[in-house]
């Protein structure tokens, strides 16, 4: 078996893998070496192969670098999560076991429920849950609920066309409002029930 001959099987070896870059440097090797010993026509294939061989497989281990650094980059932006802002005391709702539970006449306990509104939006009320709406258990001073003339006691049953069912239920809707919309409250005081129109401020 002549030197080109082992060249281009060496190059073919390298570039199949099973020896990669080796394969491909020796057949290269002894493909000029057979160039210089007059045997051109294998010895060309040879060295052919081996640099083919050499570009495709720096390529594929280009590529696989890349997705490689491409995982490492997405792992650690996903470890990366935003800060948590700290929030004043004063926003903080009180725990259940920090509430003192009341007995409705025509029901089970309730544990009250205190609306703390996340929102820029602001009603100025707390509240709890009540038979078909949300109780009104204190009106901020300054604040829209007291300048429209809502009392401790009254139930708040709806804003706008969305009926208020819980205090959870209006701690969302107000959640979805902005500072200075204008809303509709309807609530309960007694056997009455009173529309108002209401500016939401800000928090």
């Amino acid at each position: 078996m002549n030197t080109g001959t082992i060249s281009l099987i060496a190059s073919v070896i390298g570039t199949i893998g099973l020896l990669p870059v080796v394969g491909q440097i020796v057949g290269i090797w002894l493909g000029k070496k057979a160039l210089r010993e007059g045997d051109n026509r294998l010895a060309r294939a040879g060295i052919i192969v081996g640099w083919a061989g050499l570009a495709l497989q720096t390529c594929l281990a280009c590529a696989f670098l890349g997705l490689v650094a491409l995982g490492v980059t997405s792992t650690l932006s996903n470890d990366t999560g935003p800060a948590e802002i700290p929030v004043p005391e004063s926003t903080v709702a009180p725990s259940p076991s920090a509430v003192p539970v009341t007995v409705e006449p025509s029901g089970p306990p309730v544990i009250p429920t205190v609306a703390s509104f996340s929102a820029p939006a602001l009603l100025g009320v707390e509240c709890e849950d009540a038979e078909n709406g949300a109780r009104i258990t204190r009106v901020v001073p300054g604040t829209p609920a007291e300048q429209a003339g809502m009392k401790v006691g009254d139930v708040i049953i709806a804003i706008g066309n969305h009926q208020v069912a819980s205090c959870s239920d209006l701690r969302s809707e107000i959640r979805t409002r902005s500072a200075g919309e204008e809303v509709e409250v309807s609530f309960r005081r007694g056997n009455e029930i009173t529309q108002v129109t209401v500016v939401l401020a800000g928090r």
